[in-house]
C-alpha cells in the first residue's frame, strides 16, 4: 500500500498544531477537551476474577457529587444490578466498583456510566460509557 506524501505531510501538520495549541476551546470545557473515559480494567470483552475491583479512569477530576449507584453500576447478564461499593480515588481519577458478593463464574456482566457524572468543571461525560466482562475463575 503506497502512503501519499502530500497527504501524510498534512496530517503531520493539523496534528502537530492541535498539539501546539491544546488551549483552544472547542466549547466542551476546560483547554477544549470534555470529559473521558481514559481506560477501564477490564477491558471490554476481558476476562476477571471472582472477586475482581472493577475500575474506570478519567481524564478530568470528577465531581464527587455525580457519583452515585445512579450514574455507575453494574448489572449481570439478566439487567439486575450488582450490590457494591463504589469509591473515587481522586489523586488518580480513578472510579472503583467492588461486589459486595463473589461474581458468578462464566456470567457476563455489563458496567454502565452515565451522562449524569460530571468534571469539576462542570463537564457532563459526553455519552453513557457501557463496556463488559467475563468471569473466568
Amino acid at each position: 500500500m503506497k502512503i501519499d506524501r502530500k497527504l501524510f505531510c498534512l496530517a503531520a501538520l493539523i496534528l502537530s498544531v492541535a498539539f501546539l495549541f491544546p488551549g483552544c476551546s472547542t466549547g466542551t470545557g476546560e483547554s477544549g477537551t470534555g470529559l473521558l473515559v481514559l481506560y477501564t480494567i477490564p477491558v471490554d470483552g476481558g476476562n476477571v476474577s471472582r472477586d475482581a475491583v472493577i475500575s474506570v479512569v478519567f481524564n478530568k477530576d470528577i465531581d464527587e457529587r455525580t457519583i452515585s449507584g445512579d450514574s455507575f453500576y453494574l448489572t449481570d447478564s439478566g439487567g439486575n444490578r450488582v450490590p457494591g461499593t463504589i469509591e473515587y480515588l481522586a489523586a488518580n481519577r480513578r472510579l472503583t466498583f467492588t461486589s459486595e458478593n463473589y461474581y458468578e463464574i462464566g456470567e457476563t456482566y455489563s458496567v454502565y456510566l452515565t451522562t449524569a457524572i460530571k468534571s469539576t468543571d462542570s463537564i457532563n461525560l459526553a455519552r453513557e460509557y457501557i463496556f463488559n466482562f467475563t468471569v473466568n475463575n
